[in-house]
């Protein structure tokens, strides 16, 4: 399920050597979740301005802290939608002292009475550009029985996890095949992907969960999706850095 009305504006872009600065805009959705029932739409979202930056400006997160939010407003009395306990995101921009740029997502949700049809992704993560690109993407989803029938929990799309990078172009599909779990247990499934070359420039990256989750039955997951830039570009970043260091002094 493609994420819908996300806007593209949020630019974020890894402050390293050089000291640049990063910024964003806060009324940006950042954060994404859908559940479709009997033709029905439910959305949550979340705005950059909702999250916090760690202390060092090289993470910004959000996570869900309230209630048990149900889908389409009708709370625990009538589950309708499903909704979720936990949810999050977090962006990154660094790793290990080098240039790169994460997103991490996660969640934990429940279907209302009917199969219900999640989509949970995040908006554009914009940055200055690499020339050229590594990336490696992983994701871990789990699904539980509740009532006794069984639990199935089956890709929208060619993966339940879609890694993609300027505005569109997949990196990976992961956890192509269906979860099942049987009578009151629970089954989990783990794919990954990379470090492999991506073709070409890389500005954005984004990521996105598609799955249909069986009636009163749950599903948690989390996910990684990182670029770097090749060998030879990461040194000339680092070089640049020192330059404009040098100039400053």
């Amino acid at each position: 399920m493609k994420i819908k009305g996300i806007t593209r504006g949020m630019v974020a872009t890894a402050a390293l050597l050089a000291g640049v600065s990063t910024a964003v805009a806060g009324e940006d959705v950042v954060f994404r979740m859908e559940a479709v029932t009997d033709g029905s739409l439910s959305v949550y979202e979340v705005h950059f301005a909702d999250g916090t930056w760690s202390d060092d400006g090289l993470r910004w997160e959000w996570n869900y802290d309230g209630d048990t939010f149900f889908f389409g407003g009708n709370g625990a009395d009538d589950m309708g939608m499903g909704g979720f306990d936990n949810a999050g995101i977090a962006f990154d921009f660094t790793t290990r002292g080098g240039p790169a740029q994460t997103v991490n997502l996660n969640f934990d949700v429940f279907a209302g009475g009917a199969n219900t049809a999640f989509g949970i992704g995040s908006g554009p993560l914009n940055f200055a550009q690499f020339s050229s690109a590594q990336g490696i993407a992983s994701a871990s989803v789990g699904v539980t029985d509740i009532l006794g029938g069984g639990a199935t929990l089956a890709p929208n799309a060619p993966g339940m996890y879609r890694a993609f990078y300027n505005g569109g172009t997949t990196f990976s599909d992961l956890l192509t095949s269906s979860l099942v779990a049987g009578q009151f247990s629970s089954a989990q499934d783990d794919d990954s992907f990379g470090y492999a070359a991506i073709g070409g420039s890389v500005d954005e990256i984004a990521a996105e969960w598609a799955f249909t989750l069986t009636a009163f039955d749950s599903a948690a997951g989390t996910s990684t999706f990182s670029v770097v830039p090749a060998p030879g570009s990461a040194m000339l970043l680092a070089f640049a850095g020192i330059a404009v260091t040098r100039r400053r002094r």
